[in-house]
């Protein structure tokens, strides 16, 4: 009986992983996010370490976003302690790959907050947030284009809550990756993420 041999030397790669009773993880997303459409972006950071086939070795990006000329990302606030992230495996061997999910709590249904909404129906959006330890995540830079969905609640009696939400949902290589960079803001502003800020 004939058997088949892998000719071909794969790169491996393992991780250790060692966690210190009592340090905190510390749950939720923080209250401002920031977004750009993805044709406003020239150049996207990459991932820091990669095998030779192609499979990233780490969840952390390197570089930073170039946009195109007076394109910028935008700011959006949001409740703190509202906004919520996720990401599953999705697909099967060997195409598997992660699903990251982004729903951002936005406490208006207002002109300026609906006016989100009409920017980002029907077209591929970059999102960034931080996690409740400040860490900045990307989606909408894997392999396929980020889907975002906008909605709206107008809350109902005096317990109800007005709200808009910003669903992003994402397929990547990795979890949402790690980034330790810089955004441009309107106003020639900027804002920083890594382990300094």
């Amino acid at each position: 009986m004939a058997t088949t041999t892998n000719t071909k030397s794969c790169d491996v790669v393992g991780r250790n992983f060692d966690w210190c009773p009592g340090r905190p993880e510390l749950p939720g997303v923080l209250g401002d996010i920031y977004y750009a459409p993805l044709y406003n972006i020239v150049k996207k950071p990459k991932y820091k370490d990669m095998t030779e086939d192609g499979r990233p070795t780490t969840a952390e990006l390197t570089g930073n976003f170039e946009m195109a000329e007076g394109k910028t990302f935008h700011k959006i606030c949001c409740l703190p302690r509202k906004n919520h992230y996720t990401s599953e495996s999705q697909g099967e061997l060997p195409s598997q790959t992660q699903n990251n999910k982004l729903d951002a709590i936005i406490p208006s249904t207002a002109e300026e907050a609906s006016a989100i909404g009409a920017v980002i129906n029907n077209i591929p959006i970059v999102v960034v947030f931080r996690d409740a330890s400040g860490r900045a995540r990307v989606l909408g830079i894997g392999f396929q284009w980020a889907q975002s969905t906008f909605a709206q609640d107008s809350g109902e009696d005096a317990t109800g809550q007005v709200q808009s939400t910003l669903h992003v949902e994402s397929s990547d290589l990795t979890v949402a990756p790690f980034y330790n960079g810089t955004l441009p803001l309107p106003g020639g502003d900027e804002i920083s993420f890594g382990s300094d800020n």
